[in-house]
């Protein structure tokens, strides 16, 4: 996947500092966070709902966490995550799929965010850290098939690296407080668009 993003050690730290610090000062930690009232795992898309050719396929590296067109993807540490890749060859074309299940409206406050950002968004940057340097990307709305499977909770877009690079098409989605993102592209070629609206479709509910 080549959408830059914050490296999710550095989510981690900052929620292991702020509990070392109030078992310091005397405080007691809360609760442990409940569990997603639906499993990540059962929105996982199912490799024979995609078109003809495609497979499972072990994902890269866990990272999710960026800023699209000044939106926090992931404001606030989920509940409950999942990461799956799927390709049609070892060398692509890949789709991904990230899963971040919560216990309140923070799924459903980031689609709206990005719905009302997009339309005015044609350049957003994703924040480097110690091992990689920002990155800009172009930004384009993508029309989805009007065949009911978007719905009004999701939102597409394709982003491109400045200059040129690997081009990424992007579905953002919601079921119930449980945000899914997935994301298209190749190597060589542009994403195919049938992959993308059948993965969608693809999501259960």
């Amino acid at each position: 996947m080549s959408l830059a993003r914050r490296r999710p050690t550095v989510l981690a730290l900052v929620v292991c500092l702020l509990t070392l610090t109030l078992a310091a000062c005397g405080g007691t930690p809360g609760p442990a966070p409940a569990a997603p009232a639906v499993p990540p795992d059962h929105f996982r898309v199912a490799a024979e709902r995609l078109p003809a050719g495609w497979r499972t396929s072990e994902p890269s590296e866990d990272g999710y966490r960026t800023t699209f067109c000044g939106v926090d993807l992931e404001p606030v540490a989920p509940v409950g995550s999942a990461h799956y890749r799927f390709a049609r060859s070892p060398v692509g074309p890949f789709l991904e799929q990230y899963v971040r299940s919560y216990t309140a409206s923070t799924a459903a406050e980031v689609v709206g965010a990005v719905q009302a950002a997009l339309p005015g968004c044609r350049e957003s940057e994703a924040a480097g850290d110690e091992d990689s340097p920002a990155v800009r990307f172009s930004v384009e709305p993508l029309s989805l098939p009007s065949d009911g499977a978007s719905g009004p909770d999701t939102v597409a877009w394709r982003q491109q690296p400045a200059g040129g690079g690997v081009v990424n098409d992007v579905v953002l989605t919601r079921r119930g407080t449980t945000a899914v993102l997935l994301v298209a592209y190749g190597l060589r070629d542009e994403p195919d668009p049938a992959v993308l609206t059948a993965a969608l479709a693809a999501v259960p509910q």
